[in-house]
């Protein structure tokens, strides 16, 4: 009992705090948008691109790529989550890998995170494909059914909690001013 009021305690604050939800047309966030604009008053665009590279760089993600495509204006970070997402098929647990794409952009006084586009969703067993810009395609009836309801509810919800997870971090990260000056 201690142990599945210990797992319950460990899960809530990632679902309490959910930034991102998948629907059947892609991510969104509470806002009902596909990107959310975080205002940090005070704080050069220059600045805030700073403290989210320096951020991403300590981050325990796997980045394939960052690249910022204009210094101080903008990061475009490449990632693969390998095995961090899973869904249940026949009785088993199955590990999924997930590439994606991630934009920031900068502004004085601001940031823009939009949602992640999925490229790929990869598995053992069965493969669910994503269209660039997290459009749902051919595999559209693995992750929901025609009328829309989840189908691999627990996929979506390490998807989620998985994005979340990184979303997050980026936005501490900036907030505190991670700083990577040894």
């Amino acid at each position: 009992m201690r142990k599945n009021l210990f797992i319950l305690l460990l899960i809530f604050p990632l679902i309490a705090s959910a930034q991102l939800k998948i629907q059947v047309g892609g991510f969104v966030f509470e806002n009902g948008e596909k990107f959310k604009v975080v205002k940090n008053e005070g704080v050069s665009a220059q600045e805030l691109f700073n403290r989210c590279k320096n951020t991403l760089l300590g981050m325990t993600i796997n980045l394939d790529n960052m690249s910022s495509e204009n210094e101080g204006q903008m990061i475009v970070v490449s990632g693969k989550s390998s095995g961090d997402c899973y869904y249940k098929y026949m009785g088993q647990t199955v590990l999924s890998d997930i590439d994606y794409t991630i934009r920031i952009q900068f502004k004085d006084g601001r940031y823009r995170i939009d949602a992640p586009s999925i490229s790929k969703v990869t598995s053992g067993v069965v493969p669910i494909k994503f269209e660039a810009g997290g459009r749902m395609k051919d595999g559209f009836g693995l992750a929901f059914k025609k009328d829309g309801s989840p189908r691999l509810g627990d996929l979506i919800l390490s998807i989620e909690q998985y994005f979340n997870s990184i979303y997050e971090s980026i936005e501490k990260g900036i907030a505190s001013g991670v700083d990577n000056d040894w």
